[in-house]
């Protein structure tokens, strides 16, 4: 194949292809210019085409992620599980007893403030208490079976809760709540297997639910300054975090609570070029020792658990049995417990250590929340007469709450992939069109080109280096010089006859 015919292949090529402009450059009948013009424009046309699909396959190759907020209507909604808790962690007459003294009632005061209010990060000084006194010393001991002592002397579900009703209809509240620990003592949850389901919004579709505070027995504890309840809203087998995330209810009034739902769903790792940070918990191993369900409250609770038993060799009263550990004494949660809680709330360094991250599939609720005076004047004297004690009373101890959904709706937070391969061939073609007028056949065409050029000149170059390589006799077992005398010999004779015909050939037009 010579240069001639590659170059003439290549016209044809350019007459032929689909992509629109490359003709234009080998016409030569156009102006040179012309030619000039158009060959800048292809070349501009190619560079937007490489650099767009660089963008576009950037893109793709790191799994970037793009997010649609949906608000989707919905015939039933699974009620969120409702955890309720009152502020005092255990009741005064509990706590203290009958027999005790006043020297011990001030010493139990003195020891729990400084345990829920310190004056200082630093614990109280040795000599400070003297453990070593019967009351102490046993106190101390009781104190290591503690989640005993909290549920005697903690508020009783029947103490609680004066009545309740769901979908609208009376309920004893013993069958519908459940006694459960938290971070914020003994609470008790409605719903807590997550199988009540809201067919209408409003309170036909939800609980409403008098509590009784008892306020007259609270006692120090860490959340005792203040009178009412916490409330938190939140997805079943999702440890709630009462400390820290809850709604306030307080007392001597009637608090309606409209929960909206929102659904997450987020894709894991390694998407959005690795920034992605959930944890897959539908597809990866539980890495919790002791929370059955993964959510970031149950790494964050044993992440603060393996922090206190490290440093404690015991953990909280609060906090369920973990490997074993024993719980801690009153002595040891003065000392060392309560200061170990404190260091790891502030210092994030030890809580990024156990890399707790949101799930990539998570319910969550929310709520709006507003307020009235329980109960008002028109109704003193029923109420009164109902449940049997004074207006004022109930003022100070009781709230009336109303929780259900606003709509029958919730919104969906979902990320997919920016560009799907289906996208990414669809973007790609679209880019070649608008740069180069081509699509994605043109560049198999381009392709057969280069191949078939190629495959020629191997051919060629095949076929050139055949006719160049000279011929080598043949060998036999007769010698090479007998070989080349009997070869001589037989064209000797061959050449003798050709000249006698060629004799008598000229021999006979002579005559003629």
């Amino acid at each position: 194949m010579t240069t001639e015919s590659l170059q003439d292949q290549w016209h044809d090529f350019t007459q032929e292809t689909s992509m629109h402009g490359l003709k234009y450059v080998k016409i030569k009948k156009i102006a040179l210019v012309r030619r000039i013009v158009w060959a800048i424009l292809i070349l501009v046309m190619l560079g937007y085409l490489c650099w767009a699909g660089y963008l576009l396959l950037d893109v793709y190759f790191k799994k970037t992620v793009k997010t649609k907020v949906k608000v989707r209507n919905a015939s039933n909604l699974t009620f969120p599980t409702v955890t309720i808790c009152n502020r005092n962690y255990w009741k005064q007459s509990a706590a203290e007893g009958p027999n005790a003294t006043a020297e011990i009632k001030d010493t139990m005061r003195n020891i729990l403030k400084d345990l829920y209010y310190p004056s200082s990060q630093s614990p109280p000084p040795d000599g400070k208490y003297n453990w070593s006194s019967p009351f102490l010393a046993s106190w101390d001991k009781a104190g290591q079976n503690a989640t005993g002592a909290l549920e005697v002397m903690a508020h009783t579900l029947k103490e609680t809760f004066i009545f309740c009703l769901v979908n609208g209809v009376t309920t004893p509240c013993d069958k519908i709540f459940k006694q459960v620990k938290t971070d914020a003592g003994l609470c008790y949850q409605f719903n807590q297997d997550g199988s009540f389901v809201s067919h209408t919004a409003g309170l036909s579709g939800g609980i409403q639910i008098f509590l009784d505070a008892l306020t007259h027995e609270y006692y120090v504890g860490p959340f005792s300054y203040s009178e009412g309840f916490s409330v938190v809203v939140h997805e079943a087998d999702v440890e709630p975090l009462v400390a820290e995330l809850s709604y306030g209810i307080k007392t001597g009034t009637h608090t309606n609570m409209i929960v909206q739902r929102k659904e997450t769903r987020r894709q894991p790792p390694p998407a959005d070029d690795n920034q992605a940070d959930c944890f897959d918990s539908e597809n990866l191993p539980n890495p919790l020792h002791y929370y059955s369900t993964y959510s970031y409250s149950a790494c964050y609770y044993e992440c603060q658990i393996s922090y206190v038993l490290n440093q404690c060799g015991c953990v909280d009263f609060l906090h369920p049995p973990y490997k074993g550990a024993g719980t801690c004494g009153v002595k040891g949660m003065l000392y060392c417990v309560t200061p170990a809680k404190r260091e790891f709330a502030s210092n994030p360094v030890y809580l990024e250590k156990c890399a707790c991250k949101s799930t990539c599939n998570e319910t969550q609720y929310s709520a709006k929340i507003s307020g009235y005076t329980f109960p008002s004047e028109n109704f003193r004297k029923d109420f009164e007469d109902m449940l049997n004690v004074s207006v004022d009373y109930m003022r100070r101890n009781y709230a009336a709450v109303d929780i259900s959904y606003g709509q029958m709706s919730y919104e969906l937070l979902e990320e997919s992939f920016a560009y799907s391969f289906a996208d990414i061939v669809a973007s790609l073609g679209g880019t070649f069109g608008v740069s180069l007028g081509a699509s994605i056949l043109t560049m198999f065409e381009f392709v057969e080109f280069v191949t078939l050029s190629v495959a020629r000149l191997i051919v060629q170059l095949a076929d050139k280096s055949s006719k160049s390589t000279p011929i080598k006799p043949f060998k036999n077992s007769v010698s090479a010089d007998s070989n080349d005398h009997s070869l001589q010999e037989t064209w000797r004779q061959e050449n003798q006859s050709d000249n006698k015909w060629q004799d008598s050939t000229m021999k006979g037009w002579a005559i003629g």
